[in-house]
């Protein structure tokens, strides 16, 4: 028999916590954030979680090298469906609104010495919490759109647990590469959290670009770091949409950065779209005509 949840703020953060659903490559983890996903819909769904339950989805795990069958059913979606917000959009394609505005009194800073738009360029992007279900960061980065756009920049994709693993991949680079660094929602956190050890280590990186990003521990010390570990810090915050969906419910109970980082990070964008919807986030332009998108390219 399958065991039952109550469906409270408390327990599914609990949940969230929990290794199956962040550990990349843990065999539970697909199965694990099927099932926290289906929480948080339950959550909404039943008026914030009052006399409401939700049941495992059933799923075979190994447990000590063996098989076994875990039994459950699955509770319907709440109107609205998918948390994924569409098909994601390459660069340059599709017509966005306007945000509202860029940090006043910013300016793009000047690159490292010697770094121009042609010098060797390493792009990192850093999916979120469920980029293994959703593939918001990933398909956008291995679009054939983007890949054009890159041109002979090299890029590289990771989780947003492999924080240990980008900065090995960092430390392999000459310094004469110049590093960018994206990152979304969680996987924004992690980016944020990279370049400020980084920094700490001397060598800060050329370009982070925190889309959405969702953590904890925030405070003006911490976005100062973040600040001392890039030459250029571009926030991207999803804000202002008509209309909201799941993924900004979820993100808000993660704990997003809102607008902590404006007048820490060099640019900060405004865009009123979702936050599942990764690559229209990372190309909606501030009022000055520049992007997420843009920065990556040097323009």
């Amino acid at each position: 028999m399958a065991d039952f949840i109550p469906v409270t703020e408390e327990s599914l953060r609990a949940a969230m916590r929990d290794p199956r659903y962040w550990r990349s490559g843990h065999p539970e983890r697909e199965d694990y954030n099927r099932w926290v996903t289906e929480g948080w819909r339950a959550f909404v769904n039943e008026g914030q979680g009052k006399n409401g339950v939700v049941q495992v989805r059933a799923y075979t795990r190994t447990r000590n090298g063996k098989m076994e069958q875990v039994g459950a059913h699955t509770r319907a979606d709440p109107p609205g469906g998918d948390a994924k917000d569409g098909p994601q959009s390459a660069a340059g394609q599709g017509s966005y609104a306007r945000p509202v505005s860029d940090s006043p009194g910013t300016a793009t800073p000047s690159p490292r010495p010697g770094i121009t738009a042609a010098s060797p360029t390493l792009v990192i992007f850093v999916g979120g919490g469920g980029d293994s279900k959703y593939r918001n960061v990933y398909d956008f980065q291995s679009s054939s759109d983007v890949i054009r756009d890159l041109g002979h920049r090299q890029s590289a994709y990771f989780g947003h647990d492999e924080a240990n693993a980008i900065m090995t991949r960092i430390a392999n680079e000459p310094q004469e590469t110049r590093i960018v660094l994206v990152g979304h929602s969680w996987g924004g956190d992690t980016a944020a959290q990279v370049a400020a050890t980084l920094g700490q280590r001397g060598r800060p990186v050329d370009t982070l670009i925190t889309v959405d990003p969702v953590g904890r521990g925030l405070s003006d010390g911490f976005f100062q770091r973040i600040r001392a570990g890039s030459r250029e810090w571009v926030n991207i915050r999803a804000h202002g949409a008509a209309t909201s969906d799941f993924s900004d419910f979820v993100a808000a109970v993660g704990g997003t950065y809102g607008d902590g980082p404006r007048g820490h990070a060099t640019r900060h964008i405004e865009a009123p779209v979702t936050h599942a919807n990764f690559g229209r986030l990372l190309t909606s332009p501030d009022n000055t005509g520049v992007s997420g998108f843009s920065r990556i390219l040097g323009r």
